[in-house]
């Protein structure tokens, strides 16, 4: 038999005319569709089995030298596959070299040594975080959550964890404001002193008992007290009535115009004379010594008596989460009066109202159109509104997600910056991002089947996305987009743009839709990725029983209640339940008209909508 090289053999030819027998085993010189010359067998390619030279796919070492994988570089550039599970030695950007198998880096698996952001020893030594400083420095990442002791500028060592301290989130050692006994018992906030002094921070939320300059006491914590919060004791006023009961006849009695020295002791004093029913006075409160500006017509019908500081409207549980509110950094001011309205905590160098939502008080008839009503106030004024339930605060699992939320929305976190490609997005399981958004997300998990999208980092899960088939409300749309989650610590450069177009060139949707809760967010976050504003969504109702939320779903009638012709309403009501409702919702809608180009998002700043 005879061969030439016009004959071809899968990719390959003869290079020479050849007199061959078909089951030779001799080697002979054959040209390769890539170009390479290779010496095998006659009967290895006449019978099929090898079709090329077998080094179509190797890489010459100058393309190795000259190409960069993320942030790697073969550090010993050769001639090898791209795909070869060889483990070689890589030069990073950051200087450091890695051990890693060719096809992990090739394949995008792999794109950095893991080590770029270890510090090492000497920068700890030298490096200082609010008033703490690294006790036994050594090199490690300032992302890590690993616990070591700080000795802090007043003295003491505390065990703290290190993302926690290079974040900000933790400054000091959290006893420097530590007043020994002595203090409190020489200092008088008020009408208050405190019983028995102990060694105790002006900021603690430690009870404690206060003696009252009216003989009477209270159990309130020093932070409360020596923030003006709460300045005595709230019986005072049994004094005042006392005081009204004696000389109220005197009060009504007095003729224009009224002079200070008419008004008997023991209660309010006037800076000025009255000379009508309906001028505000100057006068000095009883209680504590505050001057405020009441009218002599509430006067005369036993009101107005003090400032109000008797009273002491405030609640323990908003003086708490001022407290947290507080400690992250910003100040804060209570019962804040915006427009004539007053709201539990404002943060002015946020722009920020924060409302403390009682289940029993906010359920009340009437709650809903007050509570539209401040929250209308609010933004027509351009501050932000965030609502907490008393459910969320007081159960200890919910609170952490709370204080998380708060966190992130007060709080500056210098997290880790990322660019997309240097993270991986893949299909995960629900259980997966469950994990996530139970620990990261103000609402928690998506208890609906939906399609997810997480974004890994060395492995490790950082963030997410889900999307699902919508409610009844929203059929007009085939998919909606449930959560977007990420872990604060990270921040990855227009990665919910990048997950979107990675869902639609895989699901091609005409359009998603998507809802911003209005007593959390104000939906700009859907903006920024394209989504556009659809409308709002009115407010929707929950049942409240106790110290406890329901949603409605889980209360609609059952066959045997609707025999009985009474309503939802009616039956839940007679069993004690009340109705809670939201703020209401907008509607963000993405389409595939007119949005052929995804805006690159800046940051995931606000993972929470």
């Amino acid at each position: 038999m005879r061969i030439s090289p016009n004959d071809k053999f899968g990719k390959l030819n003869p290079v020479n005319f050849y007199e061959i027998t078909h089951g030779s085993h001799k080697r002979i010189s054959w040209n390769c569709e890539c170009g390479k010359i290779a010496e095998i067998p006659i009967c290895q390619v006449l019978s099929g089995k090898t079709k090329t030279c077998g080094k179509c796919s190797v890489l010459p070492a100058s393309h190795w030298s000259s190409t960069k994988y993320g942030k790697l570089q073969l550090l010993v550039p050769k001639d090898t596959h791209a795909g070869s599970i060889s483990i070689v030695s890589w030069l990073c950007d950051c200087g450091k070299t890695t051990l890693s198998k060719i096809h992990d880096v090739t394949r995008g698996h792999t794109t950095s040594c893991g080590n770029c952001n270890l510090i090492p020893v000497a920068h700890w030594i030298n490096a200082k975080y609010g008033k703490l400083q690294m006790l036994n420095a050594f090199g490690v990442s300032p992302g890590s959550n690993k616990k070591v002791n700080w000795k802090c500028d007043c003295g003491k060592i505390t065990t703290i964890s290190i993302y926690n301290v290079t974040s900000g989130i933790t400054t000091s050692c959290g006893k420097c404001t530590l007043q020994p006994a002595s203090y409190w018992a020489t200092q008088k906030f008020g009408r208050l002193r405190m019983r028995a002094p102990i060694d105790i921070k002006p900021g603690s939320n430690q009870k404690v008992l206060w003696d009252c300059d009216c003989g009477w006491f209270i159990k309130s914590d020093p932070y409360t007290v020596t923030s003006g919060k709460t300045k005595s004791c709230g019986s005072c006023m049994r004094s005042v009535h006392e005081w009204w009961t004696q000389h109220g006849g005197l009060i009504r009695n007095l003729q224009y115009p009224i002079q200070p020295s008419q008004i008997p002791s023991g209660c309010f004093q006037l800076l000025e004379s009255v000379v009508k029913h309906d001028t505000p006075i100057r006068t000095l409160c009883g209680v504590c010594q505050s001057e405020y500006k009441p009218i002599w017509g509430n006067i005369k019908q036993g009101r107005s008596m003090t400032c109000g500081c008797a009273s002491n409207h405030t609640s323990a549980v908003s003086c708490e989460l001022a407290n947290f509110i507080s400690s992250l950094g910003v100040e804060v001011k209570m019962e804040y009066n915006l427009s004539s309205m007053l709201y539990d905590i404002g943060v002015e160098s946020k722009k920020l109202l924060i409302e403390y939502h009682g289940l029993r008080w906010h359920s009340r008839p009437g709650s809903k159109q007050r509570d539209r009503k401040k929250y209308d106030n609010a933004i027509n004024s351009g501050w932000n509104v965030i609502v907490i339930y008393e459910d969320e605060w007081l159960h200890k699992k919910s609170q952490a997600r709370v204080r998380d939320f708060l966190s992130n929305r007060i709080k500056k976190i210098n997290a880790v910056n990322l660019r997309p490609r240097v993270c991986d997005i893949r299909h995960v399981s629900s259980k997966e991002v469950n994990e996530l958004y139970d620990k990261y997300h103000y609402i928690g998990r998506v208890n609906a089947s939906s399609l997810n999208y997480g974004v890994f980092y060395q492995e490790d899960l950082i963030a997410a996305a889900s999307f699902g088939h919508p409610t009844r409300q929203t059929s007009s749309h085939l998919w909606e987009l449930l959560r977007m989650c990420s872990v604060p610590q990270y921040r990855v450069h227009g990665i919910w743009s990048k997950i979107l177009r990675q869902f639609i060139d895989e699901q091609n949707p005409e359009s998603i839709v998507s809802f911003s809760d209005n007593r959390l967010f104000d939906g700009s976050v859907y903006e920024k990725i394209g989504f556009n504003f659809d409308g709002f969504v009115l407010s929707d109702y929950s049942w409240v029983k106790g110290s406890r939320r329901y949603h409605k779903s889980g209360l609609r009638k059952t066959d045997v209640e609707k025999k009985t012709g009474l309503t939802e309403s009616q039956l839940r009501e007679a069993s004690g339940y009340r109705k809670l409702w939201d703020l209401g919702k907008k509607r963000w809608v993405w389409n595939v008209i007119g949005n052929g180009s995804l805006p690159i998002f800046a940051s995931n700043k606000l993972p929470y909508d």
